[in-house]
């Protein structure tokens, strides 16, 4: 019985005819040119060219070679994903590829890598994978339907623990030729199951067996490494990729030296001693540092990018498991009592955007523009009509006589200044506010042991798929650290679009029933939202130079497309 499957072909009238051409002219070589994308957001599988999907890509080319030194703040110990030890590097994608990868340049798109093609049966509990016949590892030899079994089978119950694979899946894999396997599940994957699996590391099957270090798959190699100190990754000069067209424009430095610190400061100063080429500034106050530096050293080199990627929204956070927290209009009465405005003229020149949604920069965000504004006068009188009268500078309520205060958390010294303007504000309405401020490791513990009002809090946006994301926005007995668990955030109302989102099976549908929840959530005042950059703000010395456009990956991987100024420029490449 031929499997029938589910393939997804969306072309326009020039590129038939390219393709007629193509073939006709005999030219045409699926494995080279053939391209497979996945969209998250619209949940479909598009098979086509890349270089009739790529217009985008229109990158200039430069020569490879050349060091760039990096600064990474954070605990390192090892680049091996297939290993359960604790502190994998951020960076160890730049040594092991997956079968697709995110696009850079787009949100929720991904395309094939080590895979040349997948199909997904109707029912979708069956994906049928091919591998790219170029393929091969860092050792010369050719990465085989063996290889991608033996390490995706790795993730069962071993690897980092992120990586493993979904129980409920419970999925089971076979070969059918060197080239080709399937991958069975006992119930039907969902778009964000099949990238999941898509986007784990490969590595050679006989290379996880016990005492052996995994084969590298990606475009570097580690050469050197000192755990929480300093890890040297070298260019595989033959790697299978670099001609793809996905990988266009990437990669250029041989090697890749990262400098591991433990303070964002520390990272900053070995950055303006030179002993770092590169550093993303995600701090106003500290880019005004290098601005000034920049002037009196014309070797420092400074760029702002638009930011075009998804942001995760951040603010002071309500307690509602506080009965006085419960009620929407104490948290609006409070949250007009603090200006954002003046914030961001008087400490941030105007540099940032006030977040107006829980998905900044995707098809999911509200097209709504809520206001939140500064208003003491109103707050006053809202909570006045609460019940809550001003009494010799106090609030107090009027039938328990107890006194309105707010303890409110915070997790830096950045956020400490802003909560003190903030408490200053709070006082004119004869609010006290305590400021305590939780050491980042027990934060998120400290959040759970519901001993505070108010507390600052940052949710990462959905990157996949957003119906775990929406559904942790109330409260979720089944996830103890979710945004709506910790804060107590209950509402029939946008549960009972959460449930909606599960009905619906169109596309469009779901981005609308996603909006709604966007807007309802952002009219709740469950959060006083803080801001984002309206630009990323990029240092770096004239050593080396890079791309000026937006990107969708963290910028402090943006290197990925810069390259060495001591190398000579080539003529621009048009992957059009």
């Amino acid at each position: 019985m031929i499997e029938k499957t589910r393939q997804y072909t969306l072309y326009s009238k020039w590129e038939l005819c390219t393709l007629l051409l193509v073939y006709l002219l005999g030219l045409y070589v699926p494995c080279c040119y053939a391209n497979v994308t996945i969209d998250s957001v619209r949940g479909t599988i598009i098979r086509k060219p890349f270089r009739l999907d790529q217009r985008h890509r229109t990158l200039a080319s430069h020569q490879d070679g050349g060091d760039i030194n990096l600064i990474r703040t954070e605990n390192m110990m090892h680049y091996n994903p297939f290993s359960e030890d604790l502190d994998l590097a951020g960076s160890w994608n730049l040594c092991f590829d997956s079968l697709f990868v995110a696009d850079d340049f787009n949100y929720g798109i991904y395309h094939s890598l080590i895979a040349s093609d997948i199909q997904l049966s109707n029912d979708k509990t069956q994906l049928s994978v091919t591998i790219n016949n170029h393929a091969q590892f860092s050792d010369g030899k050719p990465i085989t339907s063996d290889d991608v079994i033996a390490s995706l089978g790795h993730f069962r119950s071993n690897g980092q623990i992120e990586f493993q694979l979904p129980p409920a899946l419970a999925l089971s894999f076979s070969r059918i030729d060197s080239q080709r396997l399937k991958i069975k599940s006992l119930v039907p994957m969902s778009i964000a199951d099949v990238l999941f699996i898509m986007q784990l590391p490969i590595t050679q099957s006989q290379s996880l067996r016990a005492g052996h270090k995994p084969v590298t798959s990606g475009a570097y190699q580690v050469v050197s490494l000192r755990p929480n100190q300093l890890a040297v990754l070298q260019k595989n000069p033959n790697y299978w990729a670099q001609s793809l067209p996905l990988r266009g424009g990437m990669f250029h430095f041989s090697k890749i030296k990262f400098i591991f610190v433990k303070s964002r400061l520390t990272g900053l100063e070995l950055f303006k001693r030179r002993s770092a080429d590169y550093r993303w500034e995600p701090f106003y106050e500290d880019f005004e540092q290098l601005k000034r530096i920049s002037k009196n050293n014309s070797a420092m080199k400074l760029m702002r990018i638009p930011i075009k990627r998804p942001v995760g929204i951040q603010g002071f956070v309500y307690n509602q498991y506080r009965s006085v927290w419960q009620n929407q209009s104490m948290r609006r009465a409070i949250s007009l009592a603090f200006d954002f405005e003046a914030l961001n003229s008087n400490l941030f020149n105007d540099q940032y955007t006030r977040f107006n949604s829980f998905f900044t920069n995707t098809p999911y965000a509200s097209p709504v523009k809520h206001q939140f504004p500064f208003d003491l006068a109103k707050a006053d009188q809202l909570l006045s009509d609460l019940g809550w009268r001003s009494e010799h500078g106090h609030r107090v309520n009027e039938s328990t006589g107890r006194r309105l205060s707010i303890k409110l958390l915070v997790d830096s010294a950045q956020n400490e200044k802003i909560a003190t303007i903030f408490a200053k504000n709070l006082r004119q309405l004869g609010i006290q506010t305590s400021i305590h401020r939780v050491d980042a490791a027990s934060y998120v513990y400290q959040l759970r042991s519901g001993d505070f009002d108010l507390a600052y809090f940052h949710l990462p946006v959905a990157q996949v798929e957003p119906r775990s994301f929406v559904q942790n926005l109330v409260v979720n007995a089944r996830n103890p650290f979710s945004f709506g668990t910790l804060f107590g955030i209950r509402s029939p109302k946008i549960s009972s679009q959460i449930k909606m989102y599960d009905l619906q099976t169109s596309s469009s549908k779901k981005v609308s029933t996603i909006q709604s929840i966007d807007i309802m959530m952002m009219d709740s005042n469950a959060l006083i939202p803080m801001w984002y950059p309206s630009h990323d703000r990029i240092a770096y010395w004239d050593t080396i130079n890079g791309l000026d456009i937006p990107l969708q990956c963290r910028p402090k991987d943006n290197f990925k497309y810069w390259w060495s100024m001591s190398r000579q420029r080539l003529p621009k490449l048009d992957l059009d």
